[in-house]
């Protein structure tokens, strides 16, 4: 809601809109999902152990987000895309190469039950 302009309708199309119109500032919309998307990794790491005792169990998540952060920046401050076919693939094919990273780095990891590691 913070991020649209607006146009978010409370209960049906004809309720109150809501948006704080943050998509108008990059720079703000970045640092907003940059600091969700590592509060939330924060949690993640709390709630979760590496399975393994290997590097990559236990870095590999806070890794991603790095890059995820990176891919960001780019993303909103990078040059513009040539053609809209290009975007689509490019979209396409990293929706679902990140998922399977996201996902294979997430069965490297166990919950932590009771809070204790």
């Amino acid at each position: 809601m913070i991020v649209h302009t607006p146009d978010l309708p409370l209960v049906g199309d004809t309720s109150t809109k809501l948006g704080l119109g943050l998509w108008n500032n990059a720079s703000l919309t970045f640092l907003l999902e940059a600091a969700l998307l590592l509060g939330c990794l924060c949690l993640y790491l709390r709630a979760t152990a590496p399975k393994a005792g290997s590097r990559l169990a236990r870095f590999g998540m806070a890794g991603f987000v790095l890059f995820l952060i990176a891919f960001n920046v780019y993303n909103l401050f990078g040059p513009p895309p040539a053609a809209f076919m290009e975007v689509f693939g490019f979209a396409m094919v990293s929706y679902f190469g990140l998922a399977g990273i996201a996902f294979r780095l997430d069965g490297l990891r166990i919950p932590v039950t009771g809070g204790k590691r």
